[in-house]
């Protein structure tokens, strides 16, 4: 009777350093396994986001300002309740009318920071600095993303971009 509980003892102590060694690697990587990171985000020096068009469209503009007529109506990106759908650009507004998410493919729509074009995420990081987190978008992809934060505007940018570099496509986003 004695054996057995050694053993049960055992296995519960070879558990519990199988728990602690799985945490401390999630730890280790900064929790992006759960889409972490958002502290970090937080405790970032502000960024400016409001140098940033697609399209020549910008965060917080009003829609009723912006031509939409060369975007075709489309499907193509359902995921999400945004108000406007189009081939190459998904929009959202607030409850005043203005621009308050952005998403687009980074080789269908023209980004541009301080009136420069960012088409590498090397061009990204030149043009708005280093203050970001770097966070797994997703592994099967090998995606990984730098998250921008503007206190100042309430705004966050998401530049995702491939293994070997090439930015793919962003988020931006407005409270």
């Amino acid at each position: 009777m004695r054996r057995k509980s050694t053993k049960a003892r055992l296995l519960v102590a070879a558990g519990s350093c199988l728990l602690l060694a799985i945490l401390f690697i999630f730890a280790a990587n900064r929790l992006d396994w759960f889409g972490g990171g958002t502290a970090q985000i937080e405790q970032l020096t502000s960024t400016d986001l409001s140098i940033i068009t697609v399209d020549g469209i910008q965060l917080g503009a009003a829609i009723r300002d912006v031509d939409l007529s060369s975007y075709k109506p489309s499907d193509r990106f359902s995921a999400g309740n945004h108000k406007f759908r189009f081939d190459r650009l998904v929009l959202d507004v607030d409850d005043r009318d203005r621009i308050s998410y952005l998403f687009g493919f980074n080789d269908e729509v023209r980004i541009r920071i301080k009136d420069e074009s960012a088409v590498t995420i090397k061009d990204i990081t030149r043009l708005l600095g280093d203050q970001y987190v770097d966070q797994s978008q997703d592994r099967e992809q090998r995606l990984r993303k730098h998250v921008y934060y503007d206190r100042v505007n309430g705004r966050t940018a998401e530049f995702i971009y491939s293994a070997d570099g090439q930015f793919v496509w962003l988020y931006l986003n407005q409270k």
